[in-house]
């Protein structure tokens, strides 16, 4: 696509306070859409739409909203449980995990304040705290919602190509992970052409003895 100036567009599920590179995902792209219209993943170690990893004093932990059951999975059509008090016990494993970070107090208030928007949708929820993120870290890509944009394909390939292009996007900015599922060749037929994410995770001073990378953002804003 030398002839032309690539537009390049990222995508991805809207997480609970995502990892550092999700982010930087949204800095290498010209315009990041929201796949909020996809069914949620729950019970394993790739359930990260609903629960964020951070580090306490023993290890790799997890901070988890509590969602009201459905008999829908997409995740736009998911509430957090309002019924339960889970931002107090959110704030007070933070204060206890981190509250000797370099930067607690001001991040801690950042996130409380993140944390008390009046939504219980979960996708709006993580959606506007991914908003609020991006916007501190001084990210300035827009950032489009998925189920705004175009209809639902059942073909993961055919639902990137038209959100893409909704966007008037040339290039898919996958990651690595993704060379097992795109369909390049039609890609090429669509006009769109796959970069991958280049990505060094950068390492930063950390509580509790040996670095673990990949951690959501809220380890890094602690320590940074």
């Amino acid at each position: 696509m030398s002839e032309k100036k690539k537009h390049i567009v990222g995508v991805h599920q809207p997480n609970l306070f995502p990892w550092l590179g999700y982010f930087e995902k949204i800095k290498q792209s010209d315009d990041f859409i929201i796949l909020d219209n996809v069914d949620i993943v729950l019970g394993s170690a790739k359930a990260i739409t609903h629960r964020t990893s951070v580090k306490s004093q023993s290890g790799l932990t997890w901070l988890t909203l509590p969602l009201v059951k459905s008999d829908s999975k997409q995740i736009n059509l998911i509430e957090i449980n309002s019924n339960i008090d889970w931002r107090k016990d959110f704030l007070n494993k933070l204060t206890n995990y981190y509250k000797k970070a370099s930067c607690f107090e001001e991040t801690f208030a950042l996130i409380q304040k993140w944390i008390n928007i009046d939504e219980v949708n979960l996708a709006k929820f993580n959606t506007a705290i991914i908003k609020k993120i991006a916007n501190y870290l001084e990210i300035d890509t827009p950032i489009h919602i998925a189920s705004e944009l175009s209809k639902e394909y059942e073909d993961k390939n055919q639902r990137l190509i038209a959100l893409i292009k909704a966007v008037n996007g040339n290039c898919y900015l996958s990651g690595k992970g993704g060379k097992k599922y795109n369909d390049e060749d039609l890609f090429k037929k669509n006009g769109i052409c796959i970069d991958y994410i280049k990505y060094q995770l950068p390492t930063y001073p950390q509580l509790y003895g040996e670095f673990l990378p990949g951690l959501g953002i809220i380890d890094f804003l602690m320590n940074r």
